[in-house]
């Protein structure tokens, strides 16, 4: 029953709305108005029954948790049509909730060019997630930090290092880093696998 209602979310300004109907187990919930903003911030518009708030609040987590699915981020994915580690790094980006945009290349260099992707930073894919580029088998992790750093103009895992997303080998994991590339053209570790 709660997930019906979750259901019928509404967009409001920068958010979404849904009211709570008269419930058996939350009678005096009925006016009761959950707004979710953009930050995720939650504003309870009444004053309800402690059994209300506990409600509200198992509506709220669920809430959160559909909305969190329901904002898909999409990736361009850039590769070869021979590759088969890229299509397994494309299947990790859609089971953690990315849309996948594929795109066969014949000249991949030329793509990692147009995009700015250092050279030494290079591997055999290259995403775009909001005009900024991500090359090679970086983990969603990393990816996601890319919107909220607007100092950085892409991010890479170099290489094809064994145990990164796409390049799963048993439980063996070889050393490495993923790299972050600001605006500037510098260089930040953003995240430093050891070796297993």
């Amino acid at each position: 029953m709660l997930l019906h209602r979750v259901s019928h979310l509404k967009p409001h300004a920068f958010g979404y709305t849904f009211s709570l109907r008269q419930a058996a187990d939350c009678a005096e919930a009925t006016t009761t108005l959950i707004s979710y903003s953009i930050l995720g911030e939650i504003q309870i518009m009444s004053t309800p029954t402690r059994r209300a708030v506990n409600t509200l609040a198992a509506i709220a987590g669920i809430s959160l948790y559909t909305l969190a699915q329901a904002a898909t981020t999409s990736i361009d994915v850039y590769r070869d049509p021979n590759c088969g580690c890229c299509t397994k790094w494309i299947s990790y980006l859609k089971d953690n909730g990315y849309e996948v945009v594929d795109h066969l290349e014949n000249n991949m260099s030329a793509v990692k060019e147009k995009l700015g992707v250092p050279a030494q930073l290079g591997s055999c894919h290259t995403g775009v997630v909001n005009g900024k580029f991500v090359e090679g088998h970086v983990p969603v992790e990393q990816i996601a930090e890319l919107s909220t750093r607007p100092d950085l103009k892409g991010v890479a895992a170099p290489g094809m290092p064994q145990g990164s997303p796409g390049m799963e080998s048993g439980t063996r994991r070889s050393a490495h880093q993923i790299i972050g590339v600001t605006n500037t053209g510098d260089q930040t570790i953003l995240a430093d696998f050891p070796a297993r």
